[in-house]
């Protein structure tokens, strides 16, 4: 048998990736999710090592905990935003993704959401309620990381309105993660909500407030 000729990129080409988190760990096909982060590729992709000249022998990257790496693309600005994100979305689904398009489109390219009740039922049909729940509560820390929760430029619950507001109308990131926080827990248990948002926040929160 012909012995393959395994030919190394030079060192500065090379490339050993040090990821241990990404923009958001992913349900898939598999039983390993894998996460998301935003790559130079003009199609979703797997992140993989670089050290041989034939990418074919170059295996995918994992991190400590055996996670795989699903590079995307950025949003272009055009006017075919929208064609580009189903096919971003379609390419990911047959890498594996098993998320649902109203939830993890929005969340990475900070799109805002419109009607509500079309978008809760989504989510109840695509996700289990320990799904559910667990997304609330890990968008909801992934926002507080970034915007210290009930602070200026940040956002709060509103209990009159039933919907999580950004406190500057004019910060268009928090107005994109308040909308898919309200969707996630109109989609959930109120009580269980309640008891999600008084540990993340750090303040009591009741049912009657959320209903």
């Amino acid at each position: 048998m012909k012995e393959i000729d395994l030919k190394k990129l030079p060192v500065d080409e090379q490339r050993i990736n040090s990821l241990q988190g990404g923009l958001f760990l992913c349900k898939s096909f598999s039983p390993d999710p894998f996460w998301i982060i935003f790559g130079k590729v003009d199609n979703p992709s797997f992140l993989k090592d670089k050290i041989y000249e034939n990418d074919m022998y170059n295996y995918l990257y994992r991190d400590k905990k055996g996670y795989g790496y699903l590079m995307i693309p950025t949003l272009p600005i055009n006017d075919k935003q929208m064609e580009f994100l189903s096919k971003v979305y379609d390419y990911a689904f047959k890498h594996g993704l098993r998320e649902n398009f109203n939830f993890i489109i929005p969340l990475l390219y900070g799109l805002d959401l419109i009607n509500y009740n079309d978008i809760v039922e989504d989510y109840k049909e695509w996700y289990t309620q320990e799904e559910l729940q667990d997304r609330f509560k890990r968008v909801l820390i992934q926002t507080i990381n970034i915007y210290q929760y009930n602070t200026y430029d940040s956002f709060v619950w509103r209990d009159r309105d039933k919907m999580f507001k950004p406190i500057n109308k004019d910060n268009y990131p928090v107005r994109t993660k308040c909308s898919i926080l309200t969707c996630l827990l109109r989609s959930i248990d109120p009580e269980i909500a309640a008891n999600i948002m008084s540990e993340v926040l750090g303040q009591k929160y009741l049912k009657f407030e959320l209903v």
